[in-house]
């Protein structure tokens, strides 16, 4: 991709371009998600989602998974939603890292990184 880490302005056929890994089921260091319809209906009656994810560490690639997925569970305070224009692709990013969990269901669930307990001496 020509666009640099951390400029969220990817086109949907930039963020399509990515492999997909049907292996995974747990990310951790994500600083946003991408989601991209894929037009198929679930059989709940929603629209499945693919989602592509970005990491903080800029020498990670990005990782495009899903397909299956209808609904996310967002845990945590922090979560911001944006949506790219003019793509329309949604992204959901937060100030700190979070993990992406799925496990063969139609949800995922992202769960805000939590800073480490401040001890007293």
């Amino acid at each position: 991709m020509s666009r640099q880490k951390g400029d969220i302005m990817y086109s949907r056929k930039e963020l399509l371009a990515v492999p997909k890994d049907n292996e995974l089921h747990e990310l951790h260091g994500v600083s946003g998600v991408y989601i991209i319809p894929n037009g198929r209906k679930h059989d709940s009656g929603y629209s499945c989602m693919d989602f592509v994810a970005e990491f903080k560490d800029d020498k990670k690639p990005l990782v495009r998974f899903g397909g299956g997925t209808d609904a996310i569970d967002m845990i945590g305070e922090h979560f911001k939603v944006d949506c790219l224009y003019p793509s329309r692709i949604i992204c959901i990013w937060n100030r700190r890292t979070f993990s992406v969990e799925w496990i063969g269901c139609s949800s995922i669930y992202l769960r805000e990184a939590t800073e480490p307990r401040q001890t007293a001496d």
